[in-house]
This record gives structure tokens, sequence and C-alpha cells, in this order.
């Protein structure tokens, strides 16, 4: 857990990455995933149950996995300071919060209704998407619903933005570092209604993360939005309302109306604290 520290408090940095690093890193990720995941499954499934066993094993493979990648992806600081990295771990006020609440909010609801007619479509082409359901019909809801909403914003965010991001900003442009990261974090979902959507996710979180310098912003923008996304499933079942799209998009357009007033009157409300 050294190396998590030290990125913390920014004793180290990252390594410059251009795309092909960055894709090989992916790669590489994935690999490590799938032999850590069956060894710890193996190990964790002789103490506890299946279920268990499940959420365990991820959290460990992730740890290990953040680990092994900082390790490889990043160096100590040449001059021992504080580098510009370190910035990106600043933690965040109350005002950027609640900016960020909005942006989020405003931006779930528009997309929902926007890229709808187009996820609809490539969901009913998906067979990937139809046995990433099928699994998760098979798992506790209460692990999934875990998993959806806090493990793997956590675990995205540093990778994505917290490693990848940082790497591609030494050696592109911000736009470009952004559009690099966004399309690996859209190819990760595996499957084209996933993907679409992810992709202008990953460019909003891109631009939250440059903008605020703080990872636990994007953590905080993950966080909200999947957790959005299932409050809304579950609650348009007993509010129709929320099931209208004319409705949705204009509430959507509304809470970013309100965040555009507030961030023109004060720019730095979203502006990370440094630690």
């Amino acid at each position: 857990m050294k190396i998590i520290k030290q990125y913390l408090n920014g004793s180290i940095e990252s390594k410059p990455m251009d795309f092909i690093s960055s894709v090989s890193l992916c790669i590489l990720q994935f690999i490590l995933m799938v032999i850590l995941n069956i060894v710890s499954s193996s190990i964790i499934g002789l103490f506890i149950g299946e279920q268990w066993t499940y959420l365990f094993s991820k959290i460990i493979t992730n740890i290990i996995v953040i680990i092994l990648l900082l390790k490889i992806y990043f160096k100590p600081n040449s001059d021992d300071k504080r580098s510009v990295d370190v910035n990106y771990t600043r933690s965040i006020t109350l005002s950027c919060l609640l900016m960020i609440l909005l942006l989020t909010i405003s931006f779930r609801l528009i997309t929902l209704v926007s890229f709808n007619p187009i996820m609809n479509y490539l969901a009913s082409k998906s067979k990937m998407l139809h046995y990433i359901k099928e699994i998760a019909s098979q798992t506790n809801p209460y692990l999934l619903v875990l998993e959806i909403t806090l493990i793997g914003p956590i675990i995205e965010e540093i990778l994505f933005r917290g490693i990848i991001l940082n790497g591609l900003l030494k050696k592109y442009s911000p736009a470009k570092a952004i559009l690099f990261s966004s399309l690996l974090f859209s190819l990760i979902h595996g499957n084209l209604p996933q993907m679409f959507n992810a992709l202008f996710f990953g460019i909003l979180l891109g631009l939250i993360y440059i903008k605020t310098k703080s990872l636990y912003a994007v953590i905080f923008t993950h966080i909200i939005a999947n957790t959005l996304s299932i409050i809304l499933s579950v609650l348009e079942e007993y509010m129709p309302i929320l099931g209208n799209p004319l409705f949705l998009t204009l509430l959507g357009l509304l809470l970013l109306a309100v965040f555009i007033i507030l961030y023109r009157k004060n720019p730095l409300s979203m502006e990370g604290k440094a630690t």
C-alpha cells in the first residue's frame, strides 16, 4: 500500500505515455485481472460462500492490479518535490461537489433521452450485452449494486484518469489526451450500447478531471452517474413520469442552465482544493 500513499502525497509522478503505451496498459490490466481473479477466487472460495467470494476476490484483485500498474507506470519525483501530477489528487470543496452534482445529473438525464433510440437499437444487436445481463441476473443484486455504484467507479477512475490520462497529458494536448483515454474507457466496456455511452461520459470525466485537478472529483462524478441510472430504472416503475423523454430532457436542460449560471458567476467553484 506504500505506493498508493506515495501517489496521494505526490512523491511519485506518472511517466509520459503515448496512445500505444496506454493500449498496452489496458491489455496488461486485463491479463492481470483474469489471472489474479482466478487465483484469488480459488483461495478465498475455500473459506467463504460463492457470492462473497466474487466480491472479495474482485476487490483484492483490483487493489493488486492498481499497485502493480502504479509501480510500472509511475516513478519517483526527480527533485523529491510535488510535481504537476500531485494536483490531480486534490480534495474537493463543497461548492465543487454541488457543481459536479448539477453537471452530472443534467448530463445523465439529457444523454439518457438523446442516446436512448441508438442504445436500444445497438442493444438489440448486441450478443455481448445479452451475455452480461445473463451473468448479472445470477449475481446477488446487492453485490451487483455495490460493484456498479462504488467499486467500479473507484477502480476505473484510478486507472483511466489517475494513471492513463495523467500519462497521456505528458505527451499530448488536453484535448487529445482526453479523447484517447475516453476511447479506451469506451472499449473496455465490451459491448456497443455501453461503449457508445461510455465514450461521451469518458470525455465529461476527462474535462472534470482537468478542471478540478482532482481524482476524487471524477470518482464522485462516476458514482453519482451510475447511482442515478439505477435509481431511475427502479423508480420508473412507480413514477411513470420518469419514463417521459420530454420531462427528463427539460429537467436535464434546467439543471444544466443552473450549472452554467453558477459557473459563470464563480469559475473557481470547480477548482479542487490543494492537499
